[in-house]
């Protein structure tokens, strides 16, 4: 009998939580950026890619840039530097002046009561004079039809702030451990159909890439407003939200690519910087930690533990409880597998979720002590930031 209690209680909350991955994919797919075609003039946008040390990066940027089609003589681009040792304004250099629509401009030193990115950008937007300003991170990836199909689908779809996530490339051993399991831990617990509901009061948007229309983002004080977020990219999306205006955040990733760390340092310091943002508070954080530990580790556990009761007991009840803990394992396996296949990692990297939701988790517990010591690194820069643990 507690083989098939076990079993019953872990295929419910499997099913529970199964229904909620599906509502969310859905989500995701039907708002996902699709190919469109218009044969209209399109409104002149720049580009605006802020970097810090980005030397391994903005070549393959700014030659993904320049290819854009559709958007000829109507796109200018803008490379802000903040304050790079490694020789990335003089890489970016190759490609200013003549006929390339690019400028590299330096930030200057980073004012007190500012955060790097939002000055780079605020820097940037001061620059621009076109209609719209899209910003873009220097490990953006972007396909020839990126800034046409983004421009019509805000004009189309009457927006005023639209943002894209990338396909997120894994190209290391621990990228390929931790990230699958940290986003699939996210996307759990993150109610992405409340930031697309112009009702709801929340508001999302990935700074990797940024489309807004100038007037716009003037008007709600652009990344002025939001100097001392460490999320700069959600607090401009609530800024805009709150303004009454129409945005959204959707799947980019048949038309932007992105890498974002290369190690474990790396991603442990970038998702350290802003968990409790990207979760809301630090109470959600660590529930989505607990959370994810708990279903991580009883996906293997409980099956062995029902099979251990099941053979005690050594009856048909038990070993019915074995079996439905069995097949709610399974689906939780597979849906990690599937989680995989949309990185485009291996399947076998499934034997190692419960170690990479130990790491996402370990790393939402070190961004929360960040929190409460009142700073956080980035870049080789150290921050101060509020010690807000709601």
């Amino acid at each position: 009998m507690p083989a098939l209690i076990l079993g019953l209680m872990w295929f419910a909350v499997v099913m529970w939580l199964l229904a909620r991955v599906i509502r969310q994919f859905r989500v995701h797919e039907c708002g996902s950026l699709r190919a469109l075609e218009c044969g209209e003039p399109l409104p002149s946008v720049a580009v605006v890619v802020p970097t810090r040390d980005e030397a391994g990066n903005i070549e393959t940027c700014l030659t993904h840039l320049l290819a854009q089609s559709g958007v000829e003589g109507r796109i200018s681009v803008f490379v802000l530097d903040d304050e790079s040792q490694d020789g990335t304004p003089e890489i970016a250099g190759k490609y200013a002046g003549g006929s390339m629509p690019v400028e590299v401009l330096a930030a200057g030193p980073l004012p007190s009561g500012w955060l790097g990115k939002p000055h780079a950008c605020w820097r940037g937007a001061l620059a621009s004079r076109s209609d719209w300003l899209c910003f873009i991170d220097a490990d953006v990836r972007a396909s020839p039809d990126l800034l046409r199909v983004a421009l019509l689908t805000a004009k189309t779809q009457h927006l005023h702030m639209l943002s894209l996530h990338p396909h997120q490339e894994l190209g290391g051993f621990w990228e390929r451990v931790v990230l699958p399991a940290g986003m699939l831990m996210i996307a759990c617990a993150k109610d992405h159909s409340a930031a697309q509901d112009p009702i709801s009061p929340e508001a999302t948007a990935n700074g990797q890439f940024i489309l807004i229309r100038r007037d716009i983002y003037f008007a709600v004080g652009g990344h002025a407003a939001v100097r001392m977020q460490i999320c700069e990219d959600q607090a401009l999306a609530r800024l805009v939200k709150q303004s009454g205006h129409h945005l959204r955040a959707v799947g980019g990733e048949k038309f932007i690519r992105t890498r974002m760390y290369t190690g474990l340092q790396s991603l442990w310091e970038g998702f350290s910087k802003n968990a409790i943002e990207i979760m809301g508070t630090a109470h959600g954080t660590l529930a989505t930690a607990v959370g994810g530990l708990l279903i991580g580790w009883s996906t293997w556990l409980i099956p062995i533990v029902a099979v251990t009761l099941a053979s005690e007991a050594a009856s048909v009840k038990g070993w019915l409880g074995f079996v439905v803990a069995g097949i709610g394992s399974l689906v939780i396996v597979a849906v990690q597998v599937g989680t995989l296949r949309h990185f485009q990692t291996s399947a076998l990297y499934v034997f190692l979720f419960p170690v990479g939701v130990s790491i996402a988790a370990a790393i939402a517990v070190h961004s929360i002590v960040l929190r409460l010591r009142g700073r956080t690194t980035w870049k080789g820069r150290s921050y101060e930031v509020g010690r807000n643990v709601r």
